[in-house]
């Protein structure tokens, strides 16, 4: 296991973090668009782009991307090589490893994410409404309509 900031590992990100997209049925989110998303926030966020990540040996096998603001740890990408099982890996990256840091850091809220709101509410989260703002840099994946 390993922390780092995201300008360190965006590219291993970027690919770990395609591949999530792809298993979930986003094919427009490849390996190009995944990593130029990844830098633009490491661009923009410096070392407050913060990751947790598990390695086998040199390659990146999982990681968490996470920013402390406010009184918040915000959690903003996970993925797994699924090729490469590890047991409890998705709860260690997703929950326990940024909660240690914003311990450390002084956050008192943890946001996991807009996913899975049944699951987490069972488990005692609150659920509250957000904001968002959408990435129009060209090199990004197109703003999806519906």
């Amino acid at each position: 296991m390993r922390r780092q900031v995201l300008a360190d590992c965006f590219e291993d990100a970027g690919v770990l973090l395609a591949g999530h997209q792809q298993d979930h049925g986003h094919d427009r989110d490849g390996i190009d668009a995944m990593t130029g998303l990844l830098k633009r926030q490491a661009t923009a966020m410096g070392s407050e782009a913060r990751v947790a990540a598990a390695y086998e040996e040199h390659r990146m096998i999982g990681f968490c991307l996470y920013y402390h603001y406010g009184t918040t740890t915000w959690i903003r990408a996970v993925a797994l090589d699924r090729r490469h099982p590890a047991p409890h890996l998705y709860f260690n990256l997703m929950y326990y490893l940024p909660i240690e840091d914003a311990y450390a850091h002084g956050t008192t809220a943890l946001h996991a994410g807009m996913t899975t709101i049944e699951a987490k509410r069972r488990r005692g989260a609150q659920v509250s409404g957000l904001y968002a703002l959408v990435d129009r840099h060209p090199a990004g994946p197109s703003p999806r309509r519906g």
